[in-house]
Parts: structure tokens; sequence; C-alpha cells
């Protein structure tokens, strides 16, 4: 069985002062893909995110990659100050984009 290597199409992002990389993944090694958020903090609003996991048993066994910080503004009615606000929320298009084509190609 031949390698089937894919490549994000965001090479590395800027993160907490440090540079985080987005490694090139061989399929043929995933039994998972998941859609994630990736935060230094739970309640950070963070980055979008992939992850491959290469074993099943072992949850802590995976790659990332990430993507650039996007976020849109969304209305909500906030009840206790009785009006409405405005809150930032991450904008999710690019990762659901490439995730598509990986479910594609990991189908394949």
């Amino acid at each position: 069985m031949s390698n089937i290597l894919v490549k994000c199409s965001v090479d590395s992002i800027a993160y907490r002062n440090d540079k985080i990389e987005n490694p090139v993944i061989n399929l043929n090694n995933v039994v998972k893909i998941i859609k994630g958020t990736h935060a230094w903090y739970p309640d950070n609003l963070g980055m979008a995110s992939i992850e491959f996991h290469f074993d099943g048993r072992n949850e802590n066994n995976f790659a990332r990659w990430v993507f650039p910080v996007v976020t849109t503004q969304e209305a909500y009615y906030d009840n206790t100050a009785r009006r409405n606000k405005i809150k930032d929320v991450l904008d999710f298009t690019q990762r659901d984009a490439e995730f598509d084509a990986l479910i594609e190609r990991f189908k394949g």
C-alpha cells in the first residue's frame, strides 16, 4: 500500500509567543479524524483545529493542524443585563473545507 501524504494549507501559526508547525500526515497511519478547537485555557476562544489520531486505544497519540483565528460577531440577549450584546465566535469555514477534503481522500 502506498503512502497517502496530506499537507495543511497553513504551514504554521504563531500562538502564545511560539510557532505551531502543521505536520505532513500519512493517512495510512490515521484511524480517526476529529474537528476540534485548540485553546491554551478552557475559557479562551482558541483556534480551529483538526486532530489526526493514530491509535484507537491511546487518545494522546495524535497530531494536530491549527488554523488562523477568524472570528465573526454574533448578537445574543443577555438575561442578566436585559439587553442585547455582541460576542465573538470562531469562524470554522477554512477548517471545515479542509476537513471535508480530507474525509474524501480518507475514504478513497
